[in-house]
């Protein structure tokens, strides 16, 4: 599983040539979506990709993105 900015991104194959990646913290803190105020484990990413490396990149601009706080 690849680590950034102290996250975890672990990868899914939902299908031949479809990827997904999930988000969690590296310390095991929960997060808070800042748009609905949900808290959360782990995040999936919505969309799933045609490559494990495009799912990695989508997972690390959704958290550069800042779209997640601490709960």
């Amino acid at each position: 599983m690849p680590e950034y900015n102290g996250y975890s991104i672990a990868l899914v194959e939902v299908a031949p040539t479809r990827w997904i990646a999930t988000i969690q913290r590296l310390d095991g803190k929960k997060m808070k979506s800042l748009a609905t105020g949900e808290t959360f484990e782990i995040w999936e990413c919505p969309h799933a990709c045609v490559t494990a490396e495009v799912a990695v990149e989508e997972a690390k601009a959704v958290i550069d993105s800042s779209r997640f706080g601490i709960a």
